[in-house]
């Protein structure tokens, strides 16, 4: 049950963290907003399945906020529909052979070497969101 409750455009950015070794903490009043990450246009989330990004930080399980185009440049993380019927999320870039590489970031993965017409761009990543509990 949904019981009325809508998220809340936006969260106070509280500071900076330290990932490494401990800094001074540094209050802020600013806040951030979802929208910084949604971009213009029209916006979906995809839950990612598989391992083909993990050395990209995408992880089975994260979900992709994507933005609706029909054409990227060349090292875009992106949806891609093959052959019209098998979506992926792969790096692209156009070929000089009119091929296009779709391209894992997976070091035990090989691309994926493609005619561009047999590729249509769904959208590219704007963001990932990661759940932890």
């Amino acid at each position: 049950a949904n019981d009325g409750y809508a998220p809340q455009p936006g969260v106070p950015l509280l500071g900076r963290i330290a990932a490494g070794s401990p800094v001074e903490a540094i209050q802020s009043n600013q806040s951030l907003s979802f929208a910084d990450f949604t971009g213009d246009g029209e916006t979906y989330a995809l839950e990612v399945r598989g391992e083909s990004m993990i050395e990209d930080h995408i992880c089975s399980g994260d979900f992709v906020l994507v933005q609706k185009v029909n054409s990227v440049r060349d090292g875009e993380i992106v949806v891609a529909l093959v052959d019209g019927s098998d979506a992926t999320l792969k790096r692209y870039y156009s070929e000089p052979d009119g091929k296009v590489r779709l391209q894992p970031a997976n070091s035990s993965m090989q691309p994926i070497l493609l005619d561009a017409a047999s590729v249509e761009i769904q959208g590219r990543v704007l963001a990932v969101l990661r759940k932890f509990r």
